[in-house]
């Protein structure tokens, strides 16, 4: 199952996504105090006990709405303006996006793996 909700400002501290396969699943708490994010990795459990992992990202402190990534991204259109050339958001990557996600819902749907 996919999961989730509009990506609301960091201070709200509100938002979190789970992904959820047929061996593991995933919960991303972008906003947890203290981090820049934090993933944890939840598996089977062989011979009880818990395959468990977790990645934290350093606190990103970048005032304004997206921390240090949204101001990446800003840059680089700016970039493309003045210079030319593809941005990181190009038509292509947001169609590569919304096929991901069709086949996120097919998968669901379908009750089985969708070869992307």
């Amino acid at each position: 199952t996919f999961t989730g909700g509009y990506w609301h400002p960091r201070w709200l501290n509100d938002i979190q996504w789970n992904l959820r396969g047929t061996q593991r699943w995933v919960h991303w708490d972008p906003s947890r105090t203290g981090t820049g994010g934090v993933l944890e990795i939840h598996g089977p459990q062989p011979q009880f006990m818990a395959m468990e992992e977790t990645f934290e990202l350093p606190p990103d402190d970048t005032p304004g709405y997206g921390g240090k990534a949204m101001v990446a991204l800003l840059r680089d259109w700016v970039r493309c303006a003045h210079e030319g050339g593809d941005c990181r958001n190009t038509p292509e990557s947001m169609v590569a996006v919304l096929k991901t996600i069709d086949q996120i819902y097919e998968s669901s749907r379908s009750g089985r793996r969708v070869e992307a």
